[in-house]
Formats: structure tokens, sequence, C-alpha cells
């Protein structure tokens, strides 16, 4: 099977297994659904994937990778503003352009699951990562950080993402800015 075809059948079940979990819960959903709305062949799901299960996993680290992907343009050791608004910005951009996907992972029992990796993933930016393991003000402050990030990522996508990219990656620098801020006001005092 070509690359092509490969891709667009992976996209045509991703989209079939997106739509199907907005409507009701993972384990209501089987293969075969998929499968017949995909208009694809159960042994054909099989060559990508285990069960549903499955399905959500590989989708949750495809989210995370795309995420990935803008903190290594970004978010580099060199960097001294690894805060700027140009992150944000491009971090909510591909969160908008991949909402559905997104969506699938801020609501219900999905939502702690990859709230955990999110954050997770944003204590791995390197001005971060270095200060992190530092010491004990380091470590709540940028968990702060981290879980405050992914709550305003989690709300904007729960109001549509109805307030303007420019305006919420505003707030998320200026947030990110006066917390590391305190942050180093805590290092001169512990």
């Amino acid at each position: 099977m070509s690359d092509r075809r490969v891709r667009r059948t992976k996209k045509v079940l991703k989209e079939t297994f997106i739509s199907l979990l907005q409507k009701k819960e993972i384990h209501r959903i089987t293969v075969k659904e998929i499968s017949d709305i995909a208009d694809v062949n159960r042994s054909t799901f099989y060559n990508y994937y285990t069960d549903v299960y499955d399905m959500l996993d590989k989708l949750e680290n495809e989210a995370i990778e795309l995420l990935e992907r803008v903190m290594k343009e970004y978010c580099t050791e060199n960097d001294q503003d690894l805060i700027s608004r140009a992150f944000f910005t491009e971090l909510l951009r591909v969160i908008k352009e991949n909402s559905s996907l997104f969506n699938l992972f801020f609501v219900d029992e999905n939502g702690v699951k990859f709230a955990v990796k999110l954050q997770n993933l944003i204590l791995t930016i390197p001005d971060y990562k270095v200060n992190y393991d530092k010491n004990v003000a380091n470590y709540y402050v940028f968990s702060y950080i981290a879980s405050g990030i992914t709550g305003m990522i989690q709300c904007w996508l729960k109001n549509e993402m109805s307030a303007p990219i420019s305006d919420v990656s505003e707030i998320m620098k200026q947030l990110m800015e006066n917390n590391y801020d305190t942050c180093l006001q805590f290092r001169s005092r512990l």
C-alpha cells in the first residue's frame, strides 16, 4: 500500500474514531463500528491498532508529538526568551489547527491522563528543566506553572477557542514571567 493511501486510511480511521468518541464512551465503541463507518476492513484497522484503546493511546501520543515539535522549535537551551509570546502563539495555533484531536483529550476521563502528559512536557522546557531540579521551591513553582498552562488550554478549548490566540498567548506569557520571577524570589529564601 502506498504511503499516501496509508495516510488517507489512517486519517479516515482517526476522524471516525474522534467523531464516535464525541458521541459515546470509548468502552461502547467497537472496531467493527469504526471500520464500518470508515468503510475499511477490520483487518485494515488491525494493521495499525490492536484495539480502540491502542488507537486512543496513539492519538494521544500524536497530540503530544505535535506540541513537542513546537517546543523544540522555540525552546532551546540557548534561547534567552523561553517564554516568548511567539512560542505560546504557535502552541495555541497548533492546538487550534488540531482542535478535534485536542478536544478529545480534555474531556472526561481522557483529560486527566493527557493533562499530566502535557504538564510533564511543559516541565521539559530547557530553562525550567535546569532549574526545576535544583531546589524545592522551583519544583513547586514549575509544577504550578505547568498546571496553569494546561488549565488555560483546557479552558480555551472548552470555550470553543472564542478568545483570540493573541490574547491568550499574551496572558500565558505574562503569567509565566510573573511566576518565574516568583520562583527566583523563592530561590533566595530557601
